[in-house]
């Protein structure tokens, strides 16, 4: 089945897999992560924080390896090449963000409030929601997860759902 995604398409994911699951149940969220398709060089792919860090992956290994169920958020107006050029920035140069993860963002779930450590520490490592937005130049990047994302996303002017068939 051909996909419908374009250039710059934000990914909005969710996985009935046991880690998604308790992700879902502990969040209380629908969504579990966030990516951005791209063509680059001719390749098909998806750029995303994972385990690893920000990587591109090519867009049928992402689809094998994950196996997420997605919604795609087009942006209405965009210039791809800019919007590009801030992605891959953080290619190869951005670790992931455990400590958000797994301190941070259950602390915020918990208190309501947000334990902030500054821009230069806040994107040297980030989560997927926070490579997301900050490549789309949200403000307070930092402090997105996937459901965050989705409802801004559907409530705001900027996104359009994309319909699929």
């Amino acid at each position: 089945m051909k996909h419908l995604l374009q250039d710059g398409d934000v990914l909005i994911c969710t996985s009935n897999r046991i880690i998604p699951r308790i992700i879902k149940w502990a969040t209380k969220s629908n969504h579990i992560h966030t990516a951005q398709y791209f063509i680059k060089d001719g390749v098909e792919g998806i750029l995303e924080a994972q385990s690893k860090g920000v990587h591109f992956l090519e867009y049928n290994d992402w689809v094998k390896r994950y196996s997420y169920e997605y919604i795609i958020y087009r942006r209405r107006i965009i210039n791809i090449e800019q919007l590009k050029e801030k992605a891959f920035s953080k290619l190869g140069n951005t670790g992931y963000d455990y400590v958000s993860f797994m301190i941070k963002q259950p602390i915020k779930l918990l208190t309501g409030r947000w334990v902030y450590q500054g821009e230069r520490i806040e994107g040297k490592a980030m989560i997927c929601s926070e490579l997301t937005t900050w490549t789309e130049g949200w403000r307070d990047y930092y402090k997105m997860t996937p459901n965050i994302v989705e409802e801004k996303m559907r409530k705001g002017t900027r996104y359009k759902l994309v319909k699929l068939s």
